[in-house]
C-alpha cells in the first residue's frame, strides 16, 4: 500500500503539472493570441477582397468566413484534444472520435454504395461495444474484428470503379486514423491513478472519486469547447462586425411593440399587444444576452432570440383570448 501511494503523490504531481501546462492562464493567453493572429489575417483578406466580397460564389457554398478560418480553428482543437488525452483518455474517448470519423467517411460516398455505408455501420457498432467490454480475451478479439473490418474497407475502396481516387485516397486517411486511435490506445494519467485507488479503496468510496474524477473531465471538456469553439467563433464575428446579428432580434420585436402600441387607442388593446408583442419582446432580448453571455455566435444568437420570440408569441397569444374571454363575461353580467 505505501509503494501505491507513493507512486499515487507522484502521478498527482505530474497530473497537476501537465493541466497547468497545457491548461492554466498561460497556454490560455497563447492560445487566444493565436486566435486573434487568424482572425486579423481574415479581417484583411475581406477587406482586400472589397465591399462586393459577398457576391462571390463562395458565398452561396457557405459561410464564408468560417471556412477561411476553419483549418486553423481544426488545428488549434486537434492540437487541445491531444493535451487533454495526456490528462483523461478512455476507450469511450476513443469511440467518439471513430464515430465522428465514420460520419466524415459517409459523407464522402454516394447514396448508392450501399455495401460500403453497411460495412462503415458495421464498423461503428463494433467500435461502439469495445469500452463495454471487459474481458482482455474477449476485447482483445473485438479488436481484431474492427481491425479486419476496416481493412475490407479500405481494400473495397481502393479497388471499387465508383469510387474517385482523390475519395479513396480521403477515406483511407479517416480509416488509419480509426485504425491507430484503436491500436495505439493507452489510457490518461486520470485513469492510471483511478486503476490504483480501486484496489485501495472500497467499492463505496471508489465509486464517490471516480464520480468526482469524470465530473471534473466532463467540467474540463466543456471549458475545451467553450475555448476552441464558442468563444473563437465569438471573436470571428466580433472581428467582422456582429452588431446587426446581435441587435437584429431585439429591434425587430421592440420595433413592432413600438407600433402597434402607437396605433392602439384602449387599454384593453395595450393589454393585448404587451402580450402579443411586448412579451416576446423582452424574452427575445433576455434570449439574446444568454446567448452573449454564452459566447454563441452572431447567427446563433439570432435564431435562440427569434425561437424564444416565436414561442413567447404563441403563449401571449394564448394569454390574451383567455383575458378577451374574461372581458367578455364581465361586459355579459354588466349588462344583466
Amino acid at each position: 500500500k505505501g509503494e501505491w501511494i507513493k507512486q499515487l503523490d507522484s502521478m498527482d504531481g505530474e497530473l497537476f503539472e501537465n493541466y497547468e501546462k497545457y491548461f492554466g492562464k498561460n497556454s490560455q493567453l497563447s492560445r487566444v493570441k493565436s486566435f486573434k493572429e487568424t482572425l486579423q489575417g481574415l479581417k484583411q483578406q475581406f477587406e482586400e477582397n472589397g465591399p462586393f466580397w459577398f457576391l462571390s460564389k463562395k458565398t452561396l457554398k457557405g459561410f464564408v468566413a468560417d471556412s477561411m478560418v476553419a483549418p486553423a480553428r481544426k488545428a488549434i482543437q486537434k492540437e487541445v484534444k491531444a493535451q487533454r488525452r495526456l490528462i483523461s483518455y478512455t476507450l469511450s474517448d476513443v469511440a467518439k472520435k471513430s464515430t465522428e470519423n465514420i460520419l466524415e467517411m459517409a459523407k464522402l460516398l454516394n447514396v448508392n454504395d450501399v455495401d460500403l455505408i453497411k460495412q462503415l455501420r458495421s464498423i461503428s457498432q463494433s467500435i461502439n461495444e469495445l469500452p463495454n467490454v471487459k474481458e482482455s480475451v474477449k476485447k482483445t478479439e473485438l479488436i481484431s474484428s474492427i481491425e479486419d473490418q476496416i481493412t475490407k474497407f479500405v481494400t473495397d475502396t481502393m479497388t471499387s470503379s465508383k469510387i474517385k481516387p482523390e475519395v479513396a485516397d480521403e477515406l483511407y486517411t479517416h480509416a488509419q486514423e480509426i485504425s491507430n486511435s484503436i491500436r495505439d490506445y493507452k489510457q490518461g494519467k486520470i485513469e492510471d491513478m483511478l486503476d490504483i485507488y480501486k484496489k485501495l479503496l472500497s467499492g463505496k468510496d471508489y465509486d464517490k472519486l471516480e464520480k468526482a474524477y469524470k465530473g471534473n473531465v466532463v467540467a474540463l471538456d466543456r471549458s475545451i469547447h467553450l475555448e476552441t469553439e464558442d468563444c473563437f467563433n465569438k471573436l470571428r464575428d466580433i472581428t467582422l462586425g456582429s452588431a446587426p446579428t446581435d441587435i437584429l432580434s431585439v429591434v425587430v420585436g421592440f420595433g413592432t411593440l413600438a407600433y402597434y402600441l402607437l396605433q392602439s387607442e384602449k387599454g384593453k388593446e395595450r393589454n393585448e399587444i404587451a402580450l402579443k408583442y411586448g412579451l416576446p419582446a423582452l424574452t427575445g432580448l433576455g434570449a439574446m444576452v444568454y446567448g452573449n453571455a454564452k459566447l454563441l455566435a452572431g447567427t446563433k444568437s439570432l435564431s435562440l432570440s427569434l425561437i424564444t420570440m416565436f414561442i413567447t408569441n404563441r403563449l401571449g397569444d394564448i394569454a390574451n383570448k383567455l383575458l378577451v374571454n374574461y372581458y367578455q363575461k364581465q361586459d355579459t353580467s354588466q349588462k344583466v
